[in-house]
């Protein structure tokens, strides 16, 4: 038996999802092409069939991850279950020197052979999850996992892995995942989470020289050859997103719909399951709700723009996902990353819009067709909280709207970062040039100077925290990923890449990162937004 296998089956439990929920275990392999019509489960066991051609080499893993965890990253590194995953080097090399085809290696269904046994490095239990979901503002039906595998749980959290092949959803795609997507996913959560805002993890991320042909990044029609990677992440409840909910709802499967329902309040919200249906299920959306809310409202201080908003993005937990085209602002007012999203709808002054019509039509697979004003309150009050907090003023909605008029009064001068001059205000006092006579930042230094002298206890402790939490030093910015990226790609030295994670883990330590990040990481970059750097299309 591998040491592999051994440190995986140590790693790893068996999801409790299976226990619970029903599963597809029809035997499948890649050369039977997908299926349209998977009805009455949440998912269908898989294997991990491109693992054979990405023979997947270790770049990094997150220190943060592996303690979340309850492990040790050395320790991740050294195992062969996550360095190189050696094993499969190993047996495909064995397969060549006996001149076997690869495709030799599928044939045997029941996974009695020689590659499907060593596959147990993946559990038996690895599966890809089915769901729905709204994309672009309309319903497309069954979508699922086309690229990912869900390996097992640990510390309660469900552990995927993204870019491991082909599976039963993945219908035209390939399964693969380019190197430069799944590491942009592996840096935003890792910096989500430095910002204390909701996020699946990251735990591992690896490269292979496989390619896999993608339109450019620049959004051009033009396909080119792209480098392949491989992701490992965890959440709470991965598998179940918006879209698990709304297709059954679609298919009129009210069976599997209170199923979900009530794995989803036993396991997401502990909340006890006794009640009547309609009742479990107006209380799902409420505390969905909350949850989206409250991620709606960090994107919002924060300056976040997603990207891709569709409804099978959206995970009932209430933790961002699915990082593909996605920004920080910085001296734009109303950015749009995403090269593919050509109506604009997913840009930043649409994102809470977008997140509203999600928890709508969550409601709405649920019979809960007020969900999108409940959002709309509870975000509101979430967000005033948290702009108050930013501006290191006390809570209320004056303050909330000074607040905001501020933010929009920065983001109208082209000139100014966002973050980078919200910092200087608020530490500081530091008013640009730009802004000198804008009343509302001259409203805000009498306010905070009286704050102070009337509450100096209070005003300290709110400075400290807007400081310490809410105004990051470090901007997690595209330009500098991409260079990081490119780096890679030409000394194959993850350097660079490691650097970003470090400092995504520490976005407000200021003497760290002024003493070890060069002086470009912390600034916009002088050329502005560049398609295929800045701004990217959905083509991953």
């Amino acid at each position: 038996e591998s040491s592999s296998m051994v440190a995986l089956d140590n790693f790893l439990t068996r999801p409790k999802i299976l226990d619970c929920l029903p599963i597809d275990n029809e035997v499948w392999f890649p050369a039977l092409g997908s299926r349209s019509e998977i009805r009455g489960v949440v998912g269908s066991f898989c294997r991990p069939y491109a693992l054979a051609e990405l023979q997947p080499e270790l770049v990094c893993v997150s220190k943060t991850g592996a303690v979340t965890l309850g492990l040790d990253a050395d320790e991740i590194c050294n195992s062969d279950a996550f360095a190189s995953l050696s094993w499969v080097k190993d047996f495909v090399q064995k397969t060549k020197e006996s001149s076997s085809s690869l495709d030799d290696l599928f044939i045997d269904l029941d996974g009695s052979n020689e590659f499907m046994n060593q596959a147990a490095m993946l559990p038996q239990w690895s599966y890809a999850s089915c769901y729905g979901g709204h994309q672009f503002g309309v319903f497309a039906g069954q979508l699922g996992d086309g690229r990912c595998l869900t390996i097992g749980e640990r510390q309660n959290y469900e552990l995927n892995l993204k870019g491991s092949g082909q599976t039963q959803y993945s219908r035209n795609g390939d399964g693969l995942v380019t190197f430069r997507s799944a590491a942009r996913e592996f840096l935003a959560a890792e910096y989500l989470h430095g910002l204390n805002i909701p996020t699946t993890r990251s735990l591992a991320l690896w490269a292979s020289d496989l390619q896999a042909w993608r339109a450019a990044p620049d959004g051009t029609n033009y396909a080119a050859p792209e480098r392949t990677g491989l992701l490992a992440r965890f959440g709470t409840a991965l598998s179940l997103r918006f879209g698990t909910l709304e297709l059954a709802a679609a298919r009129g499967d009210s069976i599997l719909l209170n199923q979900i329902v009530d794995f989803a309040l036993d396991t997401i919200f502990s909340t006890s399951r006794t009640g009547e249906a309609s009742s479990k299920r107006a209380e799902l959306v409420l505390l969905t709700a909350d949850r989206t809310a409250r991620l709606a409202a960090y994107f919002d201080v924060f300056g976040f723009v997603h990207g891709v908003l569709n409804t099978d993005n959206f995970c009932l937990a209430g933790e961002a996902l699915d990082f593909g085209p996605f920004a920080f602002v910085e001296t734009e007012y109303d950015l749009s990353p995403n090269l593919s999203d050509r109506t604009g709808r997913y840009r930043r002054t649409k994102q809470v819009s977008a997140f509203r019509s999600a928890v709508a039509h969550l409601g709405d697979a649920l019979g809960q067709h007020n969900s999108g004003h409940i959002f709309e309150t509870l975000y509101e009050n979430r967000r005033n909280e948290l702009w108050c907090a930013r501006f290191a003023l006390r809570m209320n909605e004056d303050n909330a709207r000074l607040a905001l008029t501020i933010a929009d009064a920065i983001l109208a001068v082209p000139e100014l970062d966002f973050s980078n001059t919200l910092r200087k205000l608020i530490l500081d006092r530091i008013v640009p040039l730009e802004l000198s006579s804008s009343p509302c930042v001259l409203e805000y230094i009498d306010r905070i100077s009286r704050f102070e002298r009337d509450h100096p206890v209070s005003a300290h402790k709110a400075l400290e925290y807007a400081l310490n939490f809410l105004n990051p030093v470090f901007v997690l910015r595209n330009s500098v990923i991409h260079d990081a990226i490119e780096s890679f790609f030409a000394t194959e030295d993850p350097a660079d890449i490691q650097l970003l994670i470090e400092a995504s883990s520490r976005p407000f330590d200021h003497e760290w990162l002024q003493k070890n990040l060069p002086s470009s990481f912390l600034e916009p970059s002088v050329q502005g937004r560049i398609p295929g750097q800045s701004l990217l299309s959905c083509s991953s």
